[in-house]
């Protein structure tokens, strides 16, 4: 019971990590760019809101293979189309159908970047299969070809030295080779966490599903002290090529770290809203970046609006985001499941022991 609600918990803040990340503005404000908020906002946004990622695959990966077999491929190959694939298409449709209607109207165009959409098969296609519109689901689009290649990850990382390959796959990629986010390719970087989340779901699950005690405030220690020499390296020093190596290796510990650290937390109760972190990552680019534009368009550039505008982005989102899924629930529960690829109704709030 308090793994479940652990997972809840942690999704809903790596999911208001990512908004914060996507609610990075000081390029809107000029004026601000000698003051604290460029080191405020690379702080939240990029120092910890680029943990958020690594550490829901990692999180994903463990669950899918908690109960993995052979007898289990089919079964999980099912479950995550439903899950996943269908959603991935749906969501890439529906935003490219919004664009298509945001630039129709010279009101909402001025305050997009992209002016030109135009309707064609060969552009829904670009849509659809590869999130044109929809760049935030590049996420999706790597969860879907880690699925498909699970039951070769699961074959390597059953085995003890299973781990050499996330380590070796973390080396190459930062010393040799970045394949690309785009269009196909696979994201080495994330299939790290892929592949950890799966060795500690055949290996580790004592030591990822107990809850930590005392030691919870040494890992929570090592995380701020690790979080903190990320953002030295990242911002105050400027990555290069060698240190952008280190900066990767300090990610992988940080989201290690990251996981136990949250034991901190007391976990007594779990609020339905935190239960929707799918709708959340799905619905909020667009209002984030609607937000975040139209404040910086309507309000002068100074320090305090820069500051303002930076969480009014994340929480007016939020606020919408929340009812739009209650409406949803309570009204209609069919587009409800679909949009959120089948996980249903989340549970009113409750108590949780433990």
């Amino acid at each position: 019971m308090y793994f479940r609600k652990k997972i809840t918990v942690t999704n809903f803040i790596l999911a208001v990590l990512v908004m914060f990340l996507h609610s990075y503005n000081i390029v809107q404000y000029p004026a601000a760019e000698h003051t604290f908020l460029p080191e405020l906002e690379f702080f939240v946004s990029k120092t910890a809101g680029n943990l958020a990622v690594p550490c829901f695959f990692m999180i994903s990966s463990y669950l899918f293979y908690r109960n993995y077999g052979t007898d289990k491929i089919l079964e999980k190959y099912k479950s995550r189309f439903k899950s996943v694939l269908l959603p991935y298409w749906i969501w890439n449709m529906l935003y490219y159908l919004l664009f298509l209607a945001l630039v129709a109207f010279p009101v909402s165009r001025y305050f997009m970047d992209t002016q030109q959409v135009e309707w064609s098969m060969h552009e829904w296609l670009q849509a659809v299969s590869n999130h044109k519109y929809n760049g935030a689901y590049w996420f999706m689009q790597q969860l879907a070809w880690f699925v498909l290649l699970s039951p070769v990850i699961w074959m390597i990382m059953k085995r003890k030295w299973g781990i050499a390959l996330p380590l070796f796959l973390l080396v190459w990629n930062y010393v040799e080779i970045h394949l690309p986010a785009e269009g196909f390719g696979l994201r080495l970087d994330m299939l790290v966490y892929w592949c950890v989340g799966c060795y500690l779901a055949q290996h580790g699950a004592e030591w990822f599903e107990s809850k930590a005690a005392k030691e919870k405030y040494y890992y929570g220690v090592l995380f701020l002290g690790v979080l903190g020499a990320r953002f030295w390296l990242e911002y105050v020093k400027g990555l290069s090529v060698y240190s952008s190596r280190l900066a990767a290796f300090l990610m992988f510990i940080n989201v290690l770290l990251l996981w136990h650290s949250l034991d901190i937390l007391s976990y007594r109760k779990v609020c339905w809203w935190m239960e929707v972190t799918f709708f959340i990552y799905s619905t909020h680019p667009i209002l984030v970046d609607a937000v975040k534009k139209g404040m910086a368009k309507l309000f002068p550039d100074t320090l305090a609006f820069g500051l303002i505008n930076y969480f009014a982005a994340v929480g007016i989102s939020l606020c919408i985001i929340i009812m739009a899924a209650k409406l949803l629930m309570n009204y209609a529960p069919f587009v409800w499941k679909i949009l959120n690829g089948g996980r249903g109704l989340p549970k009113a709030d409750r108590e949780i022991s433990g």
